[in-house]
């Protein structure tokens, strides 16, 4: 990529081109509509190059906010709006003498208002009449100190009056012309943080293809991108080899543009793959600096990959509002991906927050009846080439491929990416006899992972992580999984007195790094992406139901709410997943202190998004029990799959839950189900009447 230029002086020169350009426009107009008119477009056209390059929309804004500026400043410096008489020189006029006349003629040649020429007409005999010229010997006589003013070859039958032009007029238009461009001209040399964007890189690399073309099926599992940051994206894709047991090295092109015909390209560049990586293609796209919304593809072998569409998280306080699509559990086998479909269609998402259980390790005979897919491999995922199968499976999904053209996504994953129910040392399903040691697992499973998800890689590859939205939102990510957990307590169901509880769900390093992100956050809200539930589900007087859960590990639990409420830090959310239903909370500590009449003692909200397929976990009747046994749970609803749709605004952070009315083939309808919210500065939730309305004007979806 070229190394960006600053532009400003370029930039200058552009604009006081332009306003000429444009003054002439306005005075062309007068003689002949086309002269105007080529004169105009001439201007608009420098402007549009020399200027913007590649941003018209923003500099098309400056233009006309500049020109609004000018003609202010041209009225109140002592030109008179237009009269219906015209005796009085009107705005137009004045404009137009400022950006063509002064700037050429005013403030380079002096005091002379553009090419008008002042014929004065006295009756006194005192001074010499002026000789009339063919253009004002037959206009009507006026009376004294009067002054026609003509442009041009103007006609005789529209003439134009004004009282004499004093000296300090003159002066005062000559001084308003010059600061009226040249503050055009500091606009144009300015934007965002003080500086407009570089130009669009020239130098970047074509494809070329000369050799035989690759077959239709080359990128079979389509594109995606994820974790955006402020200049830099990943975006991703699969080269499906002919032969599965190809060893050769694949070079794959990649290009990143403002526009889907690809005309405005931002970057662009090479990338290697091969068998060792499952034929994947991972490229962090940096520099990125011509806004938000930008069009990728690849292509290699003669063929060109799906267009996709991404957009980066804005900077400083650009964002007034952000919309994630919210979700979890996506077993393949457990029905069809409705809710990925519905969330694709919509374009004003910001990006998808996935909490986990992105696919599912369970063989076929696991399943059951229920199951109106299968799995492949049809075994229980458990090497590196089990987990690529079943990654491969679900990307060859249309409307899980359609969401990830489409937005780009932020995913940790939860227990089923491994195996059910695991923790840093084993997992419920996981037998060391028959499917050997458990880091070995893992490891395969992480690899998996990192091959196939749109993630930054990092050293060690660690899931948590954090995405910064300007000031308006931080969005958290945690593992809670496998990076620092200690096993579970041997029961679902128990008191949170057992003396056997374990302390930690998280390592004591994730924990301080936790501690430091909301300390030293810049965001006004803190988006807690959280695989398992924070708040405690009662289910009954001193009964907890889910030992899995954050409330089955009280001490490390405690430690972070207490951390919450002894440096009063507010504005915190935590969305969650894991148990496949959905619920609207009152995070509390669980020492007593929260009132569920006044809300008072709650020190965040949460929201549970439901699973895109999967089962909801237990039963609708234990999930009546802890609803009515647990004061601060303020919605649950534990029958219908779906997702939710998290709105942050500066006010609230409001989430819509939008549930399905089935997963199989022929349903997959989907309806708004209930609203809550959390307001700025309270740490509670509320029942909002209605849905927040979508962004105005969202960058369109990819074709």
């Amino acid at each position: 990529m070229a190394r960006p230029r600053s532009g400003r002086g370029r930039n200058l020169v552009g604009w006081w081109l332009t306003g000429w350009l444009l003054g002439l426009g306005l005075r062309g107009f007068r003689r002949s509509f086309g002269l105007g008119g080529c004169y105009t477009c001439f201007g608009m056209s420098c402007f549009i190059r020399v200027d913007i390059r590649g941003s018209c929309r923003v500099g098309i804004r400056r233009c006309v906010l500049g020109l609004m500026w000018l003609w202010g400043a041209c009225w109140w410096g002592g030109f008179d709006l237009p009269a219906r008489d015209a005796r009085h020189l009107s705005a137009d006029d004045a404009l137009a003498d400022i950006l063509s006349g002064l700037l050429w003629r005013g403030v380079v040649g002096g005091c002379k208002v553009g090419k008008a020429r002042v014929h004065q007409t006295r009756l006194t005999d005192t001074r010499t009449r002026c000789a009339p010229t063919p253009h004002t010997q037959n206009l009507p006589r006026k009376s004294a100190s009067e002054e026609i003013i003509t442009y041009g070859p103007a006609h005789p039958a529209t003439p134009r009056y004004l009282r004499p032009l004093r000296v300090g007029e003159v002066a005062m238009r000559c001084l308003f012309g010059f600061m009226c461009v040249l503050a055009l001209g500091v606009m144009g040399c300015s934007g965002e943080g003080g500086s407009g964007p570089p130009p669009l890189p020239n130098d970047l690399p074509e494809y070329e293809h000369s050799g035989p073309v690759g077959p239709e099926s080359l990128f079979s599992h389509g594109v995606a991108s994820g974790d955006p940051t402020a200049d830099a994206v990943v975006i991703w894709t699969r080269v499906s080899p002919e032969s599965p047991a190809s060893t050769d090295d694949v070079e794959v092109f990649w290009e990143m543009a403002l526009d889907q015909d690809f005309l405005k390209r931002t970057a662009a560049g090479a990338a290697t793959t091969d068998a060792a990586r499952d034929f994947t293609v991972k490229v962090d796209v940096p520099g990125l600096l011509w806004g938000r919304n930008y069009y990728y593809r690849f292509a290699t072998q003669g063929r060109w990959s799906p267009i996709g569409r991404t957009r980066l998280a804005p900077k400083g306080n650009e964002p007034t509002q952000l919309r994630f699509g919210v979700c979890v559990g996506s077993g393949y086998a457990f029905g069809y991906y409705h809710g990925y479909r519905h969330m694709a269609a919509r374009a004003d998402l910001d990006a998808v927050l996935h909490l986990g259980d992105y696919y599912y390790e369970y063989g076929n005979d696991d399943l059951g009846v229920f199951a109106p897919r299968l799995f492949e491999p049809p075994h229980e995922t458990v090497t590196l080439e089990d987990y690529r199968m079943r990654l491969g499976q679900a990307r060859r999904d249309e409307d899980l491929q359609e969401a990830h053209r489409q937005h780009p996504f932020i995913v940790v994953w939860d227990d089923h990416e491994t195996a059910n129910n695991s923790w840093l040392g084993g997992a419920q399903n996981h037998d060391p006899g028959t499917e050997g040691p458990w880091p070995d697992r893992v490891a395969a499973a992480r690899q998996a992972f990192f091959e196939w998800i749109p993630i930054r890689e990092n050293p060690g590859n660690q899931l948590y992580r954090t995405i910064k939205y300007g000031n308006l939102a931080d969005i958290i990510m945690l593992d809670t999984r496998l990076e620092g957990r200690e096993e579970q307590f041997g029961s679902f169901i128990f008191s949170p007195d057992e003396s056997g509880l374990p302390e930690n769900i998280i390592s004591a390093e994730q924990e301080s790094w936790l501690q430091d992100q909301l300390m030293s956050s810049p965001g006004k809200w803190k988006i807690i992406g959280n695989q398992v539930a924070m708040s405690i589900w009662q289910f009954g007087p001193d009964t907890y139901f889910n030992a899995d859960q954050w409330q089955g590990y009280p001490e490390g639990r405690g430690r972070v709410l207490s951390f919450l409420r002894d440096n009063d830090i507010s504005n915190v959310v935590f969305v969650s997943g894991d148990f496949h239903t959905s619920w609207a909370m009152d995070v509390t500590v669980g020492d007593g202190s929260y009132s569920p009449e006044t809300q008072e003692g709650a020190v965040a909200g949460e929201f549970v998004t439901p699973a895109i397929t999967t089962r909801p976990a237990g039963t609708a009747g234990v999930h009546d029990i802890v609803a009515a046994n647990t004061p601060h749970v303020r919605y649950a609803e534990t029958t219908r799959r779906g997702y939710l749709v998290l709105d942050v605004q500066a006010d609230k952070v409001q989430s819509d839950w939008y549930l399905l009315d089935g997963v199989d083939e022929d349903e997959g309808n989907e309806s708004l189900d209930a609203s809550w919210a959390v307001r700025n500065g309270e740490k509670h939730v509320i029942e909002m009447e209605e849905p927040e309305a979508p962004q105005e004007e969202p960058p369109p979806l990819a074709e």
